[in-house]
């Protein structure tokens, strides 16, 4: 599993809470099972992108698409 510096971390949290919505420690505790699995930065964003497209600001709409996305990558 990749380590992120905690400013990354921050950022994203940040940048999902300005664009998206709020977090919970269970939605913190539940991206970090999809981190531990493979998810990068990059997908993180690509997901906020995608929801902001279809204007779906729903967490779990969120995780599925970020889920859907790594599951790609390693498909790869």
């Amino acid at each position: 599993m990749t380590k992120y510096s905690n400013d990354e971390i921050k950022d994203m949290l940040d940048e999902y809470c300005n664009r998206i919505g709020m977090l919970t420690s269970q939605h913190i505790f539940l991206l970090s099972e999809v981190f531990s699995q493979g998810a990068t930065p990059a997908m993180f964003y690509k997901s906020i992108q995608i929801c902001e497209h279809r204007k779906k600001s729903n967490f779990n709409y969120f995780l599925a698409i970020l889920k859907d996305i790594n599951k790609k990558n390693d498909r790869k």
